[in-house]
């Protein structure tokens, strides 16, 4: 074997500085916001649009000869396209403003009022 020296040090290296938290600013510390809800709270279940308001809603605008993207546009010019889309799907919370509205564009007097 050859004379050449081995450089290779094989003591452990023991680190025992802390990091330092002087990094985190107490402005980010303020935006932490933990909501505690109380026992008294209570969530509100969301109700969907029924399904003999969407059969309604569904063949009013079939016999008005509209598509969902029509009447969702007769609705407003802002809303999206897959608005009524969403209504007959079952996928939309229940609304009874906007449900008269749906009813009023499409000529439909409503029995509840």
């Amino acid at each position: 074997m050859n004379n050449s020296k081995i450089w290779q040090d094989f003591e452990p290296v023991v680190l025992t500085k802390k990091k330092s938290q002087s990094h985190v600013s107490q402005q980010s510390k303020s935006n932490i916001h933990i909501d505690i809800k109380k026992d008294s709270d209570e969530i509100k279940p969301i109700i969907y649009y029924p399904q003999d308001k969407i059969i309604i809603i569904k063949q009013a605008r079939e016999a008005a000869n509209l598509t969902q993207k029509e009447l969702s546009k007769k609705i407003s010019p802002v809303i999206p396209e897959d608005f009524i889309n969403k209504i007959e799907g079952g996928n939309y919370p229940y609304d009874n403003k906007t449900y008269n509205k749906i009813l009023q564009i499409l000529n439909i007097k409503n029995k509840n009022k």
